[in-house]
Parts: structure tokens; C-alpha cells; sequence
């Protein structure tokens, strides 16, 4: 009587699988054994750098390449260009973990930029009329990557950004970085653009209109003139790229809450501003005597080709009677249109309007009505 062969063939088909499981782990293993050298690696960023050049015009040159693959590199002397764009860095250093691959995110302990200089010419298209205030945001669209990205800390320093001409120098930027599906967000963010100071969060999606949420703290570290000191707020931004809510308190030197809108915030042409500053009590170090004012409103509304401005508060000092002022008025280009300047006291009232011009040499033109009955409250008690 003949055996089965059945025993037999799932023993071959065991020792199949083995060999198989073991041949890839032999495989990654000389993968990452290829990878964990500096050799490897050097080999494996010069192929990619290679393809980058391969694509139609755009340079990528990298002066020295050090690590590995596994577990970090730095990147010398890189120089990058495409059309409408030239870019140099002294040094990219980066240090991540592999393995996180398998709970599903990539993530980078470190990556620190330092000595980033970006030039961007001024473009010399005419702009089309017919576009010029087009949505910037139509069809914006961003597929989500298949694994979440985190940066524990992304280290930007001594960066120079040459934007048509107008040259910006960055001291630092750090933040964490996340990207999970369409979601990004910015933690422990410190920016230091002297004489400016920034703290705080930002989050994003990437979606359409790109909804997103700031809280930011800032601080102007040069002292003011009048010897107010220096100056500081905390900065509330919310909603997306075509209609944002700003919600600003300034803390020093004086205590200032703005609230409002901007729409369409990327398209200057068709801008509209909506805000209204408030201040319950200031005091203006102004010589001969200090100034103090309360119950201020300003509210401003229009756009940056027009904008109306109406005001009101109350003024006084130690020497004058106090005043109630209202203003109201247009910016319309270099021109400023006083509808309507009332200054009221007690005693008497003070109303104007006028038109100031600024666009060549400074002009005002105007009349105005003055009514008092105790004309000797404004003179000085030696005259």
C-alpha cells in the first residue's frame, strides 16, 4: 500500500514559504544594510538628484551629501532653479525615523534649514485685465497623501527672501509640522523677524477656500517714540482665504481691541475692509502735558482704493476743558475728504470739513465754524 502524498507536498510547500520569507528578509536586510552606509545613501540621493535634473527646466546641485538613509543626511551647498525661481542653501540637516512607517506616519525628529536665500524676480508679464481679479483659489485641490507626515521640529534659520526686488531677512523660524489626510497644522511656532517677535498656532485644511485658524502672540521689540516703551498683542484670525474674521487686542502701550472682516484677502483690487478699533481709556504722552482719551471708536470700512473712516471719543487734559470729538471721512487715493470734523465742549463747538492732499505737494482746502462763550479757558493762566 502507497503512502499519501499529501504530507509530502505541504512539507515542500512549508520549505517553500520559508525560503521565500527568509530570501526577503535577506533582501531587506542587504537593502538596509546598502542603506545604513554612507555610500549607499549617497548613491541613492545622486540617482534621485539626477531625475530632478532630468525634468525640464529645473536645476538641483548638491555640494556634499553626508549620512545615511536610515537615519538621517545633510545636504551642503544646494542650489536650486526652475523658472521664476533661484534658491541656494548652506545646509540641510535631517534626522527621521524609518521604522514609524509601520504604525502608519513618517516621522522626522529634525529638520533644520540654515542660511536659505530665495530670489524671486519681479515678473514683467502685463497683467491681463480680463484675470486680474480672478479667484486664486479656483480648482484648488490636494489629494491627501496615503501616510501622515510629522516634523517634531522644523528649524529655519538666517533665511533672505529677494520677492521682486523688495529683500527680507529672517532670523528664525521653528514649529512643529503635521500632515494628516488635508489636514495641517503648525505647533510652538517662534518666529523671529527682527524687531518682531511670534508665538503661537496654526491650522489649516487643504481644501477649497483653505479654512484656517491663528492664534498668535506678538511682540515689537524697538522702543516706540514718546517713550511708550515697546509694543505687543495677541492676534485671532479664523474662516479662509476668501472671507477671514480678525479678531486683534493690542496690550501695550496701549490696550486697543479691533474686530472684523477682510474679503477677498488675495485680491487687492476687489479687497474689502470692515473693522472697528476700540479703547476705553489712552493716555498720549504729548508735550506740555499728557493727553487723555476715552471712549475712542474707529470704524473703517471700504477698500484700499476708498476707505471711510468715522471716529468718535472724548479728550481731556489738566489745562483744557474736555471735548467730545466726531470725525468722519474718506481716504480715496492721496486725498483725505473731512465730511465733517465736530469738536464739542461745554462751552462751545468747533465744526469743520476740508479736503487734504498729498499726492504732490500737501494742500487743505476747507472752512470752518467756531462757537465759544468762554474764550478764556483756553489761555494760559501767565497770558
Amino acid at each position: 500500500m502507497t503512502a499519501p502524498r499529501f504530507p509530502r507536498l505541504r512539507r515542500y510547500t512549508i520549505y517553500t514559504l520559508i525560503t521565500l520569507v527568509l530570501l526577503v528578509l535577506l533582501l531587506a536586510a542587504t537593502i538596509s544594510t546598502f542603506l545604513a552606509t554612507e555610500f549607499g545613501s549617497r548613491f541613492v540621493a545622486q540617482t534621485a538628484i539626477a531625475q530632478v535634473n532630468n525634468l525640464d527646466d529645473i536645476s538641483l546641485d548638491v555640494g556634499n551629501i553626508r549620512g545615511n538613509l536610515l537615519q538621517g543626511l545633510q545636504l551642503d551647498q544646494v542650489q536650486f532653479a526652475m523658472p521664476g525661481v533661484d534658491a541656494s542653501v548652506d545646509n540641510v540637516a535631517a534626522s527621521w525615523n524609518p521604522y514609524s512607517l509601520f504604525a502608519g506616519r513618517f516621522l522626522i525628529a529634525e529638520l533644520n534649514i540654515s542660511g536659505l536665500n530665495l530670489d524671486v524676480p519681479a515678473s514683467e508679464d502685463t497683467p491681463d485685465p480680463e484675470t486680474a481679479n480672478a479667484d486664486p483659489l479656483a480648482g484648488f485641490s490636494f489629494a491627501p497623501l496615503p501616510i501622515a507626515i510629522a516634523i517634531d521640529q522644523f528649524t529655519l534659520t538666517d533665511a533672505v527672501f529677494n520677492v521682486g526686488g523688495s529683500v527680507n531677512e529672517l532670523q528664525l523660524l521653528r514649529s512643529g509640522i503635521s500632515l494628516a489626510g488635508q489636514d495641517v497644522d503648525l505647533t510652538n511656532l517662534d518666529v523671529n523677524y527682527a524687531p518682531v517677535n511670534v508665538t503661537g498656532e496654526i491650522s489649516a485644511q487643504l481644501v477649497d477656500g483653505i479654512p484656517l485658524e491663528l492664534a498668535l502672540q506678538w511682540q515689537y521689540d524697538e522702543a516706540l517714540p514718546m517713550e511708550l516703551g515697546t509694543a505687543s498683542g495677541e492676534l485671532q484670525i479664523s474662516g479662509d482665504l476668501r472671507a477671514l474674521e480678525i479678531s486683534h487686542a493690542l496690550a501695550s502701550p496701549f490696550a486697543i481691541q479691533s474686530e472684523g472682516q477682510l474679503r477677498n484677502p488675495l485680491q487687492v483690487d476687489i479687497l474689502e475692509i470692515a473693522f472697528t478699533h476700540r479703547a476705553e481709556n489712552l493716555t498720549l504722552p504729548i508735550e506740555p502735558e499728557p493727553l487723555q482719551i476715552s471712549d475712542l471708536e474707529l470704524a473703517t470700512n471700504g477698500s484700499l482704493e476708498a476707505l471711510a473712516l468715522n471716529l468718535s471719543g472724548d479728550v481731556s487734559s489738566d489745562t483744557y476743558p474736555a471735548a467730545n470729538i466726531l470725525f468722519a471721512g474718506d481716504v480715496v487715493g492721496s486725498a483725505l475728504q473731512v465730511d465733517n470734523l465736530r469738536v464739542r465742549t461745554a462751552t462751545g463747538e468747533l465744526s469743520t470739513s476740508a479736503q487734504v492732499d498729498w499726492q504732490n505737494l500737501l494742500s487743505v482746502t476747507g472752512d470752518f465754524n467756531v462757537r465759544e462763550t468762554d474764550i478764556a479757558a483756553y489761555l494760559q493762566e501767565d497770558l
